[in-house]
Parts: C-alpha cells; sequence; structure tokens
C-alpha cells in the first residue's frame, strides 16, 4: 500500500562491494517517516511507518468496521504501519524483515524468514517452519524422501548460532492449514 516510498541509485553509492547488506534507499523529501521500537519510541531500527500523499487513495474513505485500518495516528499525523523491520546508518534504510517473522528469544532477534528459506534450500527438505513456546524454539519439517535428522541437525550446527538452533527438530507428514490458508499452529503444538 505504500507505494515509492524509498530510492536509492547504487552506482552512486562508494564502496558498495563492502556493504554486508545492501540498502533499501533513502527517505524521500515529500514523506514523514518514523522508526519505532518495540517500546513505540523513535529508534534507529524498528517498524517503519511511513506518512504523505503516496498513500493508496480510499483507505481512510471506506467503512472501517469491514477493513483492518493500517493507520495510526501519531503526534506528528497519519501513518502508514508497514509491518517491516528496517534499520537506518548513515540515512540510508536497511530492511531487516518483516515484523511477524522477526521473533525475539532470550534477548536475541531472530528472523525465521531467513532460518527457513535456507533450510528449504536444502534437497531433502519441503517445507521447514519456527515455532516459539515457552521461551524455547522449535522447529517442523516435511521431506522429499526419508531424510535423517542428522543430517538438518549438523546443517544448524556449521550455519547458525547455538539461539537460532531448535531445541528439537519435528518431522511432520504435513502441515495443516487454517482457512485462511495459514499454518496451523495449534496442531503443531501439540507435537511438542
Amino acid at each position: 500500500c505504500a507505494m515509492n516510498s524509498l530510492g536509492v541509485e547504487l552506482n552512486k553509492i562508494k564502496n558498495i562491494l563492502k556493504f554486508k547488506n545492501l540498502p533499501t534507499g533513502y527517505k524521500f523529501n515529500h514523506l514523514k517517516y518514523l522508526i519505532l521500537n518495540e517500546k513505540k519510541e523513535e529508534d534507529k531500527e524498528g517498524e517503519l511507518f511511513i506518512g504523505g500523499n503516496q498513500l493508496m487513495d480510499g483507505y481512510l474513505s471506506k467503512n472501517q468496521n469491514n477493513l483492518i485500518n493500517p493507520f495510526i495516528k501519531i503526534k506528528k499525523g497519519w501513518f502508514y504501519k508497514t509491518g517491516d523491520i528496517f534499520r537506518i546508518e548513515k540515512k540510508l534504510l536497511y530492511f531487516l524483515g518483516r515484523k511477524n517473522q522477526i521473533n525475539k528469544l532470550s534477548g536475541f532477534r531472530i528472523n525465521f524468514s531467513f532460518i527457513e528459506n535456507a533450510v528449504e534450500k536444502l534437497d531433502f527438505i519441503n517445507e521447514f517452519k519456527l515455532y516459539i513456546k515457552d521461551d524455547n524454539l522449535f522447529g517442523f519439517y516435511t521431506s522429499k524422501r526419508n531424510a535423517k535428522l542428522a543430517n538438518l541437525k549438523i546443517f544448524f550446527k556449521k550455519k547458525f548460532p547455538k539461539y537460532m538452533i531448535p531445541k528439537k527438530i519435528i518431522r511432520v507428514k504435513n502441515f495443516s492449514y487454517n482457512n485462511r490458508g495459514k499454518i496451523n499452529y495449534k496442531i503443531l503444538e501439540k507435537k511438542i
């Protein structure tokens, strides 16, 4: 819903090859930006909120009872709540992940998408999902063939720091989905 809200010409950035992550872009002058941390305070890292006249026409005039209102009123005006986590360094914004995909565990931020995508690149994995319960990380997977759990554990130890390694990894025949097409974690929780 927020269109053209950041931009960067990569050939104008000095030492681009030294960047660990490519920047998403600079702010545009005609828009307002806020990065709010978990305490809803302005910070250098947190959820990105965008205000300004680029917001898609129609949201505010529709019947709000039938919509999830994506806007929030903050002292500086109305802002679109992107659900994206960004970090700002030297006026450049870096995308870190989606809010609903970044979880905090024992003081560490874990990007579930990053881990799940890496595991799903293994030739013996169909799908892999993470879940947190009682401050513990659990992994669930479906496999293309009879995969050895030991191989998956070795992969985790080589690829990820200890806090990103699930306490338990569980093979499931398939994932159950709810009526909105999202994985039903209540069913997975019973397997822990």
